[in-house]
């Protein structure tokens, strides 16, 4: 293909995603978001008021969340059209490589989400409260940080899900062994560490609540990669 052609596929694949964003957005934007917020709310065990501050923030908020919304409908679109833009130039084995893993990302991407939304978010919101709570404080809580965190939080762990499929496409190339995984695993915790005290709100419950899941994929890792080594 020439360079020509090339960008006029990309054009065309552009043009496809922001067609299903844009339906998406709509949808997100009048059928979703007048209940959007109770949902938001649904897994923290306590009631909680949430606040604004200024009187266009629950509109321009509505229009944020319709876009957060829209695209992670359309995520497995997203990806499908980088990988079949991308595919023409690769070699027939990593073509075959993609093929295996692209299911696994996009489950592994989802996993992430739910875990992080059930489980990460609610530990950590209840955790800062209680803090604020045990100083005599009151927090007031504007809807506007209280999706920041929220959106931070479940895409982060989103993308940190996606450590098994690393670690396993890395020992395919040859780049690491499970052996190397077992003799570098004290850095491989430091690494962790250091990534969940980056993401997560400076609080020791909230920490451990990204640390653990972590190191745990990375011992979920290194067992995979070595139950592909025993079968190649």
């Amino acid at each position: 293909m020439t360079i020509l052609e090339h960008l006029a596929e990309l054009r065309g694949r552009l043009i496809q995603v922001a067609c299903f964003f844009f339906i998406g957005f709509f949808g997100a934007f009048f059928f979703i978001n007048p209940t959007l917020v109770h949902y938001l709310k649904a897994q923290i065990p306590f009631s909680l008021t949430l606040y604004t501050l200024r009187i266009t923030e629950g509109l321009e908020l509505s229009f944020e969340l319709a876009a957060l919304l829209s695209t992670m409908f359309i995520f497995p679109i997203i990806l499908w059209n980088i990988w079949a833009y991308i595919k023409p130039g690769l070699y027939p084995e990593e073509q075959q490589l993609g093929k295996k893993y692209f299911p696994y990302i996009l489950f592994l991407f989802i996993i992430g989400i739910v875990f992080g939304y059930f489980v990460v978010f609610p530990v950590t919101v209840e955790a800062m409260l209680h803090f604020s709570i045990n100083l005599g404080l009151t927090p007031l809580i504007t809807l506007k940080d209280y999706v920041l965190l929220l959106v931070k939080l479940v895409f982060s762990f989103g993308v940190l899900f996606q450590l098994p499929v690393l670690l396993v496409l890395l020992a395919k190339t040859g780049l690491i062994t499970s052996l190397f995984m077992k003799k570098k695993r004290k850095y491989a915790y430091f690494i962790i560490l250091v990534i969940a005290g980056i993401l997560a709100p400076p609080e020791l419950t909230s920490h451990l609540a990204m640390t653990l899941p972590l190191i745990g994929l990375y011992e979920l890792s290194g067992i995979l990669v070595q139950k592909m080594e025993k079968d190649s």
